[in-house]
């Protein structure tokens, strides 16, 4: 899991990057007189930002907040689609 949320930070990363290139203003689609381009580059730019913060979205939920409960195995129980520890009533959601 780790693994995969530091790959979605790097992509992030560079999603971020992109979108300040698209923003730069010295870029050939801001110069001149050359509406298409700098509206295309401004709509890839906003559509990226979405994206980054959806995924900023994704790994917080892939973080979460680590459970501290180390209880065996066999103090678990399931309530509806949630495990909980059945000795300190910890969620351990995030452990699974």
């Amino acid at each position: 899991m780790e693994k995969a949320i530091i790959a979605l930070k790097k992509f992030i990363e560079h999603r971020k990057e992109l979108i300040t290139t698209f923003r730069d203003k010295n870029q050939p689609w801001h110069l001149g007189n050359v509406e298409l381009s700098m509206q295309l580059a401004e709509g890839i730019a906003d559509f990226l930002s979405n994206e980054v913060q959806y995924l900023d979205k994704v790994v917080l939920s892939l973080e979460g907040e680590k459970s501290k409960c180390r209880h065996p195995k066999k103090y678990r129980d399931k309530a509806g689609n949630v495990w909980y520890c059945m000795n300190c009533n910890e969620d351990l959601i995030h452990r699974l």
